[in-house]
């Protein structure tokens, strides 16, 4: 995300939805009425999403917001806390927390019907900073890297689920897991990577149509009725719907960089899901932008304050 004037404005009103959001999805402002109340969850989140849309760490991103009036006003803030603080919450925060905002974002943009795609990518895992591993030619390895699995919603370009793992585990134990947070769903599309037995019953057990991509090799079951059906023009129509996730990956990784900057494993599953918390809150904000655009989206669609387009 570009840091000028355009930019600024783009992330400032991300920023007010992300706090809407905070206050919608009943995120407590403070971990106990024994608090010391001198900033909220909702400030800290903000500050870590800030993180995650600049690419930076936590000690670089307060020291930007120091210099930075604009952000301070926005962020509400009379001092920013210490990168300790910041650390700490990042490291006590629930996971269960992302769900949640996640949801909620897409209930402010219309809902669901039921439409969803899901993939996973890449993203590099660095102990020491970013900028100082490419400025002495560091290769990060393969080991070191994460994986994000999402869930997308085709109609309103939200991320309503989100898992991190290892690089290493297969997509194929990902999907259910990933459905499971889902409320409705009618239709899935996937690619080869998650063609099983047990996801597509799964999916038929939701009483979705699962659009998942077989692998050649199926010799009977519900398998090989599903790569008989692949054939059919009408089949390759829907699942090409699944192009969706790519572009939404190209621009997450645009917006948010494609590495997280972290010390330990917990840090780093945290700090992905702040960069999906990121890419949710960018889409919020240009979506009114998008139901203008695209006849596809003025069907089950509305603004973020409850109007039909």
């Amino acid at each position: 995300m570009k840091k000028g004037k355009k930019g600024r404005r783009s992330i400032g009103k991300a920023i007010k939805k992300g706090f809407e959001v905070c206050k919608r999805a009943g995120i407590p402002l403070y971990w106990s009425k024994y608090s010391k109340k001198k900033y909220t969850i909702h400030q800290h989140l903000m500050i870590l999403v800030l993180s995650a849309v600049f690419g930076w760490s936590v000690e670089r991103t307060i020291d930007y917001i120091w210099e930075d009036e604009y952000l301070m006003r926005l962020l509400n803030l009379q001092e920013v806390p210490h990168k300790s603080t910041l650390s700490r919450f990042k490291m006590r925060i629930p996971a269960r927390w992302f769900l949640i905002l996640f949801k909620k974002i897409n209930e402010m943009v219309g809902g669901s019907r039921g439409r969803f795609v899901i993939d996973s990518t890449g993203l590099r895992m660095s102990n020491p900073s970013y900028y100082y591993t490419q400025k002495i030619g560091e290769i990060v390895s393969i080991k070191e890297c994460l994986k994000l699995h999402t869930a997308l919603d085709v109609d309103t370009g939200i991320v309503a689920s989100a898992r991190v793992t290892l690089f290493r585990v297969h997509d194929t134990r990902i999907l259910i897991p990933l459905l499971e947070d889902i409320d409705y769903l009618t239709e899935l599309y996937a690619d080869k990577g998650y063609d099983s037995t047990q996801n597509i019953m799964y999916v038929q057990s939701r009483g979705a149509l699962p659009y998942i991509a077989i692998k050649y090799n199926a010799r009977r079951g519900v398998r090989k009725r599903l790569l008989r059906a692949m054939e059919s023009s009408e089949w390759k129509k829907k699942y090409g719907k699944r192009n969706r996730i790519e572009s939404s990956y190209h621009s997450l990784k645009s917006y948010t960089r494609d590495y997280v900057y972290a010390k330990s494993l917990r840090s780093a599953i945290i700090s992905s899901y702040f960069k999906v918390l990121a890419y949710n809150l960018l889409v919020l904000f240009l979506t009114p932008f998008f139901i203008l655009s695209f006849p596809c989206f003025l069907r089950n669609s509305t603004y973020p304050d409850g109007r039909k387009p």
